[in-house]
């Protein structure tokens, strides 16, 4: 055999194992391989491919893809194969299809020109892989990113992605308490936010693996914002950075302000209630003896003297009984107020904040009683009238401030007005918000008007402004007024028997000296000897006790005259430091006490009404 002859056994050697190597990788291949005619009719498809489409290769040689895809399907495929043959450019296609069987599938194709010896297109050569799996993955990661992606823009703390201090995403929350827009902090140093104290705090944020701290940022009007801040490792973008989660704590250490400087009132309201009490015993004999000697002596020099001490003293029993009032917790549901008294009470207490600093104008038409809290409505009016001084200021013009009261319909009225510059109409939308002020933070904590209009709803009533924006503000209380019950009284037969009970010398004095034309005064300086006048003495037609005395007050004689089955009507009087217990126990019994200092007048009365007597004594 010669030479040429060798070659030519060797080179048809080497096709052919090349063809065996190129059938044996295509019919092997995890990808569908085709070739398609000019008429996208199958000439050659591997294993792979007629596995995809769920037939045998040989099924599909000379069929096109109508018997195989959805009709729609199948017209979109041959598309794609005539674009391919027309323009003679490569196509990369991800698509997913239905398949006749009712099954979809990811496909992943790329779809060259079939060229022949001559360069001519003779039709498509097709590569087709199954991607369901990876766009399933692909799929689930995209929902998954999403879904964290809306937890984040909808959560209510603050989310700041940084890498090395510089910021590059904040959501909304951190948005909103910063007052910052995305493009003011996105590749910003989340440092520079902070007020100075802080700013090497949030230096240091990244240094460990987590870290904690409370963070001052500053808004752009100024404003600080308290953000407790834990700044965590993370990844971003496929790069590690530092995730920092914070929680806007401003208002809570605002309102743990507020709990402090309540725990400290409410020390001080003891101490002054103790000190009315004190006041008031002795208050109470003073004014009595000077009253008594006012109506006896024919004197009239003496007489006017000593109605200047009546006076004065009333002043000191306005005054103790305004502290005492406001000093005293408000546990009780409310009774009828004196509308005119509560601005009375108010004006005496706003005073001194008033008299350097405006002129006051007071005008009532008709007086009302409403149903409520008086201590906590005196509250509400002085705060109006501080709010009016520290509107006006302080300067050589004096400012004015009125309040008015009127009846209208069924509603009584309070109108407080200042001669200030107005609330601002930016504010007035929010005047009654929470820690909303117009004041320097020295002079508010805006929580007043908040409490007041609080209080006044409680009453069932509104607290409203009535000219936002305009100068000289306007506040307007309307409640709803109450209809006084008639108490109807029975003439006296005899002087009723009168068990007086009361530790203080003096009071229990000038009390049986007062009544004693009216009752048949049998007075005791405590619990156990009243207990034994009961035992050994005639009934008692009624009894008044003092509600706070050593070794038991007005509750103890209450439970023991009950305990004997021999319980006359009560009155009982308060000099203003009463008890837990005992304030308990005025709200359980539903008694109101009678306070000192008192008019003898006004004690017969209440005596009378406890046992339905009529009377014409008055004093």
């Amino acid at each position: 055999m010669s030479d040429g002859a060798d070659e030519l056994l060797l080179l048809r050697e080497e096709v052919r194992l090349l063809r065996y190597r190129f059938n044996l990788l295509v019919e092997h291949s995890s990808e569908a391989i085709y070739l398609k005619d000019l008429d996208s009719r199958y000439v050659y498809i591997n294993e792979a491919g007629a596995s995809m489409m769920y037939r045998r290769p040989d099924d599909l040689i000379g069929q096109d893809d109508e018997g195989l895809f959805a009709p729609d399907v199948a017209r979109e495929i041959r598309a794609d194969d005539q674009h391919v043959i027309s323009t003679g450019q490569t196509a990369v296609i991800r698509t997913m299809r239905a398949m006749t069987n009712g099954t979809r599938i990811d496909f992943l194709t790329v779809k060259r020109p079939w060229f022949d010896g001559d360069g001519t297109i003779v039709g498509v050569v097709g590569t087709t892989q199954d991607v369901t799996e990876l766009a399933d993955a692909q799929r689930e990661a995209a929902e998954a990113a999403e879904g964290f992606r809306t937890l984040v823009e909808t959560m209510a703390e603050l989310v700041i992605v940084h890498r090395a201090g510089a910021i590059l995403y904040a959501n909304p929350a951190a948005l909103g308490a910063l007052g910052r827009r995305e493009s003011d902090l996105t590749g910003g140093m989340l440092s520079h936010l902070a007020r100075a104290k802080d700013r090497s705090v949030v230096a240091g944020l990244g240094a460990g693996a987590a870290s904690r701290a409370e963070v001052g940022f500053l808004r752009p009007d100024g404003a600080v914002v308290l953000v407790e801040l834990s700044d965590v490792p993370a990844s971003w973008c496929g790069e590690p950075a530092r995730v920092a989660i914070g929680r806007d704590v401003t208002v809570r250490r605002r309102m743990d302000a507020q709990l402090q400087d309540a725990d400290r009132l409410a020390a001080v309201g003891m101490l002054a209630g103790g000190i009315a009490h004190e006041i008031r015993n002795p208050l109470t004999f003073v004014l009595g003896v000077v009253r008594e000697l006012a109506a006896s002596t024919g004197d009239e020099a003496s007489k006017a003297r000593l109605l200047d001490v009546v006076d004065a003293a009333e002043r000191i029993e306005a005054i103790v009984q305004g502290v005492s009032g406001l000093a005293r917790p408000d546990t009780d549901a409310g009774g009828p107020v004196d509308v005119e008294g509560v601005i009375d009470r108010a004006l005496l207490l706003a005073g001194s904040r008033l008299r350097d600093r405006a002129v006051v104008e007071r005008s009532a038409r008709g007086n009302a009683t409403v149903i409520g809290s008086e201590r906590r409505l005196v509250q509400v009016v002085i705060n109006l009238l501080v709010n009016a001084s520290q509107a006006i200021g302080s300067g050589h013009t004096m400012g004015k401030v009125s309040i008015q009261t009127a009846i209208v319909g069924t509603s009584v009225r309070i109108r407080v007005r200042d001669s200030g510059p107005g609330v601002p109409m930016a504010v007035a939308t929010r005047i009654f918000e929470p820690f909303v002020t117009t004041k320097p933070s020295a002079d508010g904590t805006g929580l007043g008007l908040w409490v007041s209009r609080g209080i006044v709803a409680e009453m069932g009533g509104s607290l409203e402004l009535e000219n936002p924006g305009a100068p000289g503000a306007s506040f307007l209380i309307a409640l709803p007024v109450a209809t006084a019950p008639q108490v109807e009284l029975r003439p006296l037969a005899v002087r009723p028997r009168l068990l007086l009970v009361d530790d203080e010398r003096l009071i229990s004095d000038l009390l049986s000296d007062g009544l004693s034309g009216t009752f048949d005064v049998q007075a005791c300086d405590g619990v156990a000897a009243a207990l034994a006048k009961v035992q050994a003495e005639p009934p008692f037609d009624i009894v008044l006790c003092d509600l706070i005395m050593p070794n038991g007050g007005g509750e103890r004689l209450f439970q023991e005259l009950g305990t004997l089955g021999v319980r006359p009507p009560m009155c009982f009087m308060s000099g203003g430091a009463a008890t837990p217990e005992a304030r308990q126990f005025l709200e359980r019994e539903r008694i109101l006490p009678i306070d000192k200092p008192f008019r003898i007048g006004d004690v017969r009365r209440r005596l009378l009404i406890a046992l339905g007597a009529r009377t014409n004594a008055s004093e």
